[in-house]
């Protein structure tokens, strides 16, 4: 397997922050069962007429550790169980080939704010029992005998929001209570509606038909509802700036998974612009927004091999358009690389067209160098209008790095964007909440300096301690120093101890430190930190950096 590396090129003209994506380790799957998991029972009916094997093991492939299951099988106690975790702190579920269940007496500490983005509307038809088995986990019990020869699960999804958590890792020790089987946590929410029917391989409806049962549908003795939660027409009135979901629109309809690591570590600081991690089992690929083991159109190559990337883009598929232009800007940036001409406009053409596609970590690496190039205000580039369209749409599509490159255009007299301190927080917000840790620094900067927003120091240091929950060791460090200032010495040595569990990298308190229980013993720690010549421990203490 290919290991994860990461490159910062040190070359100018164009920024690039190289972190080639390689495959991740399975999870074990698909072992005994306890009592109280939900397994799925063989359907003998369904599979014999489908073709296919019994629904068991052998068709039963191993996870990917950041899987995006659907969830429009749950029952009514399963979404509660889901909707309570979520509220309590960091759900954490058991995840398997035949078991998704929410450990309700599991959890670790974190919120999961709503943030709007620009309503989607999709159909995912699922034909066969594997593809069941890989995105609806429990659809099997549930779905499984209405699938006869010939016949579908027709799945019609609104989505108008996500409910996530800007924690990016999380170890088994940060977990709370009864945690025995956790394998993943869940990383968002996606918000919305959905209804599922039987339908017709080979013939796809419109979501409304899903919704609603068109008169065709209707005469179909085929098609019947197989479940349904929330109301397309609410959804209509949905809005990307809104705060909080409409009403009946409010259903999860997928959940985005990370695996519970073996080691934590801090992310990458700006993840943006790489390419996601797979989200289908090995031996699948994501087609439209399924993972299917036999793809019948354009699907999502995994990276691994560029022909097929090529020929997927080529085809039609955005996201494998994104991975062909990473490739290329990785190997332009490596060292030693001749590079062919007209390399960066046609990967300037690749994130276009990926983009269009409303691929939005594209449209975000379209204008990710806005914020940070020099002004020059008696000449107007063209390609900024393109860019601030490309960050602004990818902002509204849920990409937390593009709302905080909008959120610091109007520093910049080029980009023709007025400055507007209420909407660069409100940008920068926006931000923090879908994942940016940028965002988060910004947003908390904002409040502690109030240029343009009344200033409020205890809202800033809120934000920071929310950053930091959520591993950002920068903003751990930042609020190490806001209580070092205010002569808290021992909760800013318990900040740093934070970011030093986080990253032990990065750690600035000495190694011969032991456990700090007042202020007088933490100012001693700070100040033999600060003699190690780490300036985050002098700032804490109001002393200059040598």
């Amino acid at each position: 397997m290919k290991i994860a590396v990461t490159r910062r090129a040190k070359r100018s003209k164009r920024w690039v922050g190289l972190v080639v994506l390689g495959a991740f380790a399975a999870l074990p799957s698909c072992g005994a069962g306890k009592a109280a998991e939900v397994v799925a029972p063989k359907t003998p009916t369904a599979a014999g007429a489908l073709g296919e094997e019994e629904w068991g093991s052998s068709s039963c492939r191993t996870v990917s550790p950041h899987a995006e299951p659907l969830v429009v099988d749950w029952t009514l106690e399963d979404r509660v169980d889901l909707e309570s975790a979520m509220k309590a702190g960091i759900a954490v579920v058991k995840h398997d080939c035949k078991t998704l269940k929410v450990l309700k007496r599991c959890h670790a500490a974190g919120t999961y704010p709503f943030v709007g983005v620009s309503r989607k509307e999709e159909i995912i038809q699922i034909a066969n029992a594997d593809d069941l088995r890989m995105n609806v986990p429990l659809g099997v019990a549930k779905f499984g005998a209405s699938m006869e020869r010939g016949s579908t699960i027709d799945v019609g999804l609104v989505l108008v929001g996500k409910r996530t958590t800007n924690l990016r890792s999380l170890g088994p020790k940060e977990l709370d209570g009864d945690c025995e089987g956790a394998t993943h946590f869940v990383r968002a929410a996606h918000v919305g509606a959905f209804s599922v029917r039987t339908g017709t391989r080979g013939k796809l409806r419109a979501v409304a038909d899903v919704f609603l049962g068109s008169a065709e549908a209707v005469t179909e003795a085929s098609a019947k509802r197989l479940n349904k939660d929330g109301d397309l027409e609410a959804c209509k009135a949905s809005k990307a700036s809104a705060d909080a979901p409409p009403d009946q629109c409010q259903s999860a309809t997928r959940i985005e998974l990370a695996p519970i690591a073996v080691a934590a570590s801090a992310p990458e600081a700006t993840p943006g612009k790489t390419p996601p991690p797979p989200t289908c089992p090995e031996g699948a690929v994501r087609q439209g927004g399924a993972c299917t083991a036999k793809a019948t159109g354009p699907f999502e190559c995994d990276g691994k091999d560029p022909a097929v990337c090529e020929t997927q883009c080529a085809a039609g598929n955005p996201g494998s358009c994104y991975r062909v232009a990473f490739a290329l800007e990785t190997d332009m940036w490596a060292p030693g690389t001749k590079v062919p001409a007209g390399t960066e406009a046609r990967i300037d053409k690749l994130l276009e067209q990926a983009c269009a596609a409303d691929y939005a970590r594209a449209c975000y690496w379209i204008g990710h160098m806005l914020g940070a190039r020099p002004v020059d205000p008696e000449y107007h580039d063209p390609k900024i209008d393109r860019e601030v369209q490309a960050v602004t749409k990818g902002c509204s599509l849920g990409e937390g790095e593009a709302c905080y490159v909008l959120s610091r255009l109007g520093a910049n007299p080029k980009t023709g964007v007025p400055k507007d301190p209420q909407a660069s927080l409100a940008l920068a917000r926006r931000g923090c909440l879908l994942g940016s840790f940028l965002a988060c620094r910004d947003w908390a900067s904002m409040y502690e300096s109030g240029l343009g927003i009344p200033k409020d120091v205890a809202k800033a240091a809120e934000v920071r301690d929310q950053a930091c929950t959520a591993k950002d060791v920068l903003s751990c460090q930042k609020q190490a120093e806001f209580h070092g200032t205010a002569r808290r010495y021992l909760q800013a040595v318990l900040a740093f101890e934070r970011a030093c569990t986080f990253d032990p990298k990065t750690c600035v308190l000495p190694s011969s430190r032991t456990k700090s229980t007042t202020d007088d013993q933490a100012k001693q720690v700070l100040e033999e930190a600060c003699a190690l010549d780490h300036w985050p421990p002098c700032a804490a203490l109001g002393k200059k950096h040598r």
